[in-house]
């Protein structure tokens, strides 16, 4: 990049940000140009970090929710039948043309499916944080400099006190007139995507794509779950998954 390639990647685009960044503030004159982001220069480790933070969450977290979606969608045939009437009133007849942002902007219950299956089944049940100065937990409890907490997702995300019927899946509460319209950022118990200035950046990604990957799939596929005594518990690899390993069989859809 420092010999003025052009970037074609999400690393390329970062590292053109750390150049500017440098030549900017190292600059003998007025010619050369503020960039957008004032970056400091990171090393190849920490770069190295990021992008397997980015593997981890674009493959285990996304695997995680996907497979929860299908085998909730099946178990859920009343819920999967209003997807697809959601996506015949967007769509019509057009299941060819390339899912629109215009089209996901339509999608509210689609969405609120994505937001029940993340808060039934979050890919990752805790995220450690270590304290850099103390820090209040409640109102009587302050941890000191260097404590590790470790928020529980889980708990959080299946509080009947804030989430009426914690275990079922409703995806009509997120719905005008439902317990919990509105943003589920709302509510200071959704932690599923972490909080604050370490909230995972992906959060909105994953609605976008979450609900891409459900419309299409509810108006091209038909699948079948095969139900075990294992199929509500989970296992913990590295994210969550069906302990049974979510037996699902797909097939073309005929209308």
């Amino acid at each position: 990049m420092a010999l003025g390639k052009e970037p074609d990647c999400l690393l390329d685009e970062w590292v053109s940000e750390i150049l500017a960044a440098k030549a900017y503030r190292e600059r003998t004159d007025d010619s050369v140009e503020k960039p957008n982001l004032i970056l400091r220069e990171y090393s190849n480790h920490e770069m190295a970090l990021v992008l397997l933070s980015f593997i981890f969450a674009s493959q285990d977290a996304m695997s995680s929710s996907i497979t929860f979606a299908f085998q909730l969608l099946a178990d859920h045939p009343a819920v999967l039948a209003k997807v697809r009437e959601e996506q015949v009133r967007i769509r019509g007849t057009d299941t060819e043309s390339p899912v629109s942002l215009e089209w996901l902007g339509e999608m509210s219950y689609t969405n609120a499916v994505t937001t029940e299956v993340l808060r039934l089944r979050p890919p990752v049940i805790m995220v450690p944080y270590m304290t850099t100065k103390a820090f209040p937990v409640t109102e009587d409890v302050t941890v000191p400099k260097g404590t590790m907490l470790i928020p529980s997702f889980w708990n959080s995300l299946h509080d009947p006190e804030v989430y009426p019927d914690p275990d079922d899946f409703i995806p009509e509460r997120w719905l005008p007139g439902g317990t919990n319209a509105g943003p589920p950022t709302a509510s200071k118990n959704w932690l599923g995507f972490g909080h604050g200035a370490h909230r995972c950046i992906a959060q909105d990604y994953v609605f976008l794509s979450m609900n891409e990957l459900i419309s299409t799939a509810a108006l091209l596929m038909d699948w079948e779950h095969e139900r075990t005594a294992e199929s509500d518990e989970i296992q913990i690899i590295a994210t969550l998954f069906p302990k049974d390993g979510c037996r699902l069989k797909f097939r073309p859809r005929q209308s």
